[in-house]
């Protein structure tokens, strides 16, 4: 199981994201979906 609480990222002083938490559990699937240069791999 994977299990995010509370995560918040900011890039060059921009917070992008703020107190975001995310749980997968074992046999689920998750994707990220983007334009390409969004910053999905990061």
């Amino acid at each position: 199981m994977y299990d995010l609480e509370r995560v918040s990222v900011a890039y060059d002083g921009v917070r992008v994201l703020k107190g975001i938490s995310l749980r997968i559990r074992e046999g689920e699937k998750a994707v990220i979906i983007g334009p390409s240069g969004a910053g999905k791999s990061t």
